[in-house]
């Protein structure tokens, strides 16, 4: 029997800055004082996590509100784009979802 591999789009090669990069994000993500307003701007927002507002599946509104909490995340993590609060706010949903379960 023949077994082929599949080769990583990289090469083998990891990219170390990527890495750093998404720590350094984390970092200031971690700050204490940044949490609580970041928390309180996705409840201000609710469009981008309940799932039975009107909005939750109108994409242009959405990302209208994607813009709005980019602005506002944007002077603590420089770096920030959608696709990295989307991810987010998916970590937080996940997040409380399972600490609802566990209780």
């Amino acid at each position: 029997m023949r077994v082929s591999y599949v080769r990583s789009v990289s090469g083998g090669r990891s990219s170390r800055s990527a890495d750093r990069s998404n720590k350094e994000k984390m970092d200031l993500f971690n700050d204490v004082d940044f949490i609580p307003m970041f928390i309180d701007m996705n409840r201000e927002l609710p469009c981008l996590w309940q799932v039975n507002h009107p909005f939750y599946s109108n994409k242009p509104n959405r990302k209208a509100a994607l813009d709005q909490f980019l602005e506002f995340v944007k002077p603590v993590i420089l770096t920030a784009t959608i696709p990295y609060l989307k991810a987010l706010i998916g970590d937080m949903r996940s997040t409380y979802n399972r600490k609802c379960k566990k209780v």
